[in-house]
């Protein structure tokens, strides 16, 4: 936490010091926050009025980065969950799937899981099973678009829609 914060105070751009924020995530908890406080005061006892403003300009930055990261991140996940929710309620998910392939990524996949658990602590193991095939087909067509060959298990629950014996999927009381 030392390190990220000498590196926080030295950082010589916003778009350094906002990669910095992000790549110490993990380090900028209470205790950083807390010692960082305590450094403040420190400074300000002993007069130090320069160490002090600058610490808390620090300060400042840092909650406005990590504020604004967060209703970044929270605005991907929220276009996940729409994306995963149209796809559900769109009676073809394959066909919704293929609509909407270039927007499948990781944040669609982390509200999938996400979802599935969900489902399966609350015992809807048809709406996890239903989760899980949207999970396997959208791998299925991501993994063709690439050029790669998929599983053998994926392939063969991915059938075109267009074939009588393809399940449908409905997700009757899907809850949020």
């Amino acid at each position: 936490q030392e390190e990220l914060l000498e590196k926080l105070l030295n950082a010589e751009s916003d778009e350094e010091f906002a990669s910095l924020v992000n790549a110490g995530h993990a380090f900028l908890d209470y205790g950083f926050f807390q010692q960082l406080t305590e450094k403040i005061d420190k400074a300000t006892k002993n007069g130090d009025t320069q160490t002090a403003e600058s610490l808390t300009e620090v300060r400042s930055k840092v909650l406005d980065v990590k504020a604004k990261q967060e209703e970044q991140t929270k605005q991907v996940l929220e276009k996940a969950a729409n994306l995963l929710q149209k796809i559900i309620q769109s009676g073809d998910p394959e066909r919704a799937i293929d609509k909407n392939l270039d927007k499948l990524d990781d944040a669609f996949f982390y509200i999938l899981r996400a979802n599935i658990e969900e489902a399966r602590k609350q015992n809807q193991n048809d709406a996890a099973q239903a989760l899980e095939m949207i999970g396997n087909v959208a791998i299925t067509k991501l993994q063709q678009r690439h050029g790669q060959q998929p599983p053998a298990e994926q392939t063969q629950q991915s059938q075109p829609a267009e074939e009588a014996d393809a399940p449908k999927i409905h997700i009757a009381g899907k809850q949020r």
